[in-house]
């Protein structure tokens, strides 16, 4: 155990680190999201790519070749797999009413759904007397429309809100592109996709969150303060179980990983907080692998929020 996790902090450090903490969990829980982004990214980049090298082949025909068209179908298809399976797994370690784990299936499973309807509707417009022409015009800005929406729901949904800027700015060059004549829209496309793939590097959604790990510069003067939570660690372990639903359960070995603290540390505080009632820790089974899930308690929300609360009031209310 880290001696200085039990040295009060000041006030402002104390409010930091729980803010920290708790950006640090909603990135790591999301921590799918970039790759599904860099995944979309690197699939357009060359599709598209592709699809530029391949108009310029024929001039006079800019619609692709089927070969052309099924390679860009592929890259398509292997990135929706990518992000079916990451939005799979992005419930790993979660049980709850909200259902975490559904979100994220329906999250990366509604990118390729998405795909597939751009093209049943690319393909009725057809039948519908629109020259096959254009499907160089429509397809390409209907997909990056459709990812711009994409990315501003995961950005909505998993509070990661540089990916609301990257959707934004996503929509905007589907709308721009569609001003362009193919293949000179491929290649503006492509290029898109890779900014959007740069911008996008595995990590916390944004880039935004890291642990900080606050030193001890002082101790606290304000003796109210609730003794139980008044604890770098446990402050810590509360903040990041504050951040899920209310009624949401996470496995101990997904939070140890989350808190990036060792088994013995986070058991011997969780300890203190369950004998506080500030957490309930339930040992069960999974088929026949023992399994521990750890939640907050009513009391324990509580005592978090009258904590933090208290805080920014001996701060004047201001941060």
């Amino acid at each position: 155990m880290n001696e200085d996790e039990d040295v009060p902090l000041s006030p402002e450090q104390m409010l930091s680190l729980v803010q920290d903490q708790q950006r640090t969990v909603t990135g790591r829980m999301a921590g799918f999201v970039p790759w599904i982004l860099v995944a979309w990214g690197i699939a357009w980049l060359v599709g598209f790519l592709i699809l530029w090298w391949d108009a310029g082949q024929h001039p006079q025909n800019t619609a692709p070749t089927l070969a052309a068209g099924l390679t860009f179908a592929g890259l398509i298809f292997a990135a929706g797999l990518v992000s079916m399976v990451l939005g799979i797994r992005s419930g790993r370690g979660l049980r709850g009413t909200q259902d975490s784990a559904i979100l994220g299936i329906v999250y990366g499973n509604t990118w390729w759904v998405g795909s597939i309807a751009v093209v049943v509707i690319g393909q009725a417009l057809v039948q519908a007397g629109m020259d096959t022409d254009l499907l160089g015009v429509f397809y390409p800005s209907a997909f990056i429309f459709f990812a711009g929406v994409m990315y501003i729901m995961s950005g909505l949904i998993w509070r990661a809100y540089p990916m609301v800027v990257l959707g934004l700015w996503s929509v905007a060059m589907a709308a721009i592109g569609s001003l362009l004549p193919p293949p000179v829209n491929y290649l503006v496309y492509a290029l898109a996709g890779e900014g959007r793939s740069c911008s996008s590097r595995p990590g916390p959604p944004g880039g935004c969150t890291s642990r900080v790990v606050a030193s001890p510069l002082r101790r606290s003067a304000v003796p109210d303060l609730d003794p139980v939570i008044h604890a770098q660690a446990r402050l810590r372990i509360v903040a990041a179980l504050a951040t899920l639903d209310a009624k949401d359960q996470i496995t101990f070995p997904r939070l140890q990983e989350v808190l990036d603290m060792t088994a013995g540390n986070l058991s011997t505080h969780l300890r203190k907080l369950e004998d506080a009632d500030y957490v309930i820790v339930e040992k069960t089974h999974r088929g026949r692998t023992p399994v521990t899930y750890i939640a907050l308690t009513t009391k324990g929300r509580r005592a978090f929020e009258d904590y933090t609360a208290q805080l920014r009031g001996l701060l004047g209310g201001t941060t």
